[in-house]
């Protein structure tokens, strides 16, 4: 079809040649078979195959848990999630003010409603601005036998908060 305007036919037949080119490749990459294959068809594919390799890279990224050991829940609501290997190196750390800590930790979840990724680094943490603020002195000799847990204190403990 003819139109009035020259520009509008000319910018159709420029159109037209880039259909034609783009045919003419498609056809010499894909052969007969899928000469006609849409652009909108192609890049399906594409995107799947990016969202597949985003999926295998959150994977890789995500560490598993494992590594800590099974958790177990402390404090009054039960928001502070440690391993007892954590809870013990806590204790053998700062004897029996490691509950204090917990409680602490716990209570600024509450309070601003935010989380650490690990709650034991968490509570070194505070521990260590503690330690640089003088609010808290460790040295060997400062804790009395009873202060340090023992595997059965643990199972007391998470019997306790269970």
């Amino acid at each position: 079809g003819k139109f009035g305007s020259s520009s509008v036919e000319r910018r159709l037949d420029e159109r037209n040649l880039k259909s034609d080119k783009a045919r003419k490749s498609a056809y010499h990459r894909w052969k007969p078979k899928h000469a006609n294959a849409m652009r909108a068809q192609c890049d399906g594919n594409a995107i799947y195959k990016r969202n597949k390799r985003k999926e295998i890279k959150e994977k890789k990224r995500k560490k598993p848990l494992s590594s800590r050991g099974e958790l177990q829940s402390f404090g009054e609501e039960g928001t502070v999630k440690l391993s007892q290997e954590e809870y013990l190196k806590l204790r053998r750390f700062v004897g029996k003010q490691a509950d204090i800590y917990i409680q602490k930790v716990e209570n600024w979840k509450l309070s601003k409603g935010k989380q650490y990724k690990n709650d034991y680094r968490g509570i070194l943490g505070w521990i260590n601005n503690d330690k640089e603020a003088g609010k808290l002195s460790l040295k060997w000799g400062d804790f009395k036998e009873e202060d340090f847990a023992t595997p059965e204190d643990y199972k007391k403990i998470i019997t306790k908060y269970a």
